[in-house]
C-alpha cells in the first residue's frame, strides 16, 4: 500500500498536492486568481468524497494533528471493520481517511 506523502504546500494551504504511489491527487482553494477559470469555483460539497486508504490510522491522524491540520471528523472505528477519520480539503471535498481493519 502506498502512503500519501504531501509533496507540495501552497499560499498557506490554498493549494496541497498530494502524491499516492504513481500518482498526484491536488486540492486547491476557490476563487483563487491566478487559477484558470475552469478550476475557480468552489465545490458545492454534496455527496461527494474521497477515501484515501493508508496502513495505520492512528498513525496519520496524529501525524495531520501535530502538522495542525483540522480534524473533520475524529478518529473512530466503524462497525463494519474500518478505522477513519476525515479532513477537509481547501477546496471542500472530504477526505476520509480510512485503515481496513477486516478484508
Amino acid at each position: 500500500m502506498n502512503r500519501p506523502k504531501p509533496i507540495f504546500f501552497c499560499d498557506g494551504g490554498r493549494f496541497v498536492l498530494l502524491k499516492i504511489g504513481d500518482s498526484e491527487l491536488g486540492f486547491m482553494k476557490p476563487g483563487l486568481e491566478y487559477q484558470a477559470p475552469l478550476l475557480r469555483p468552489a465545490f458545492g460539497g454534496r455527496g461527494v468524497w474521497m477515501a484515501i486508504e493508508v496502513e495505520d490510522a492512528q498513525a496519520e491522524y496524529q501525524r495531520l494533528k501535530e502538522m495542525n491540520v483540522t480534524i473533520a471528523v475524529e478518529l473512530r472505528d466503524e462497525p463494519w471493520g474500518d478505522r477513519h477519520f476525515a479532513v477537509l480539503g481547501p477546496s471542500g471535498v472530504a477526505l476520509d481517511i480510512v485503515q481496513r481493519l477486516t478484508d
